[in-house]
């Protein structure tokens, strides 16, 4: 299967590759683990109610490989949300992705390569979020531990 996400600029953020999705770390950490699953297969306005029982199965098994990634790690978060919204059409047309978010209590901070991650929304929907700037070392460091845990 031809690989959608192909643009040089995500490269680097690819955590492990799927026959049916690619996992990503997602650019914006304001919760520590933020992660995208991206559909493969090319096509516009994909819904969720469209995928097929491979790419469902597949999907659930990424979810359950990273919820054990972030805890391997010792991260631990206290809940996950999965947001599958598509608004952005401007951007990837419609293409079918989920948002996988750890969220942590207030009393959970915690820290990696020395960033405290605060979530502060927690109780509430985890947008809009406070932005956080997370330096590029940081990102890098990010992968390659989420990597090591997902091989």
């Amino acid at each position: 299967m031809k690989r959608v996400l192909t643009e040089t600029k995500y490269r680097p953020f690819i955590l492990k590759e799927y026959p049916h999705w690619t996992l990503l770390l997602n650019e914006r950490q304001r919760y520590l683990g933020r992660a995208v699953a991206w559909l493969a297969r090319r096509g516009k306005m994909q819904k969720f109610s469209g995928l097929s029982q491979r790419e469902l199965l597949e999907l659930r098994r990424i979810t359950k490989e990273y919820e054990a990634a972030l805890d391997a790690i010792g991260w631990k978060p206290d809940h996950m949300n999965y947001t599958m919204l598509g608004n952005y059409f401007h951007e990837h047309e419609g293409h079918g992705h989920l948002h996988i978010i750890p969220r942590y209590r207030p009393e959970h901070r915690p820290v990696f390569m020395g960033v405290t991650f605060k979530d502060d929304r927690w109780g509430k929907n985890c947008t809009p979020e406070t932005p956080m700037a997370v330096a590029p070392e940081v990102i890098t460091g990010l992968v390659r531990a989420l990597k090591g845990k997902l091989a």
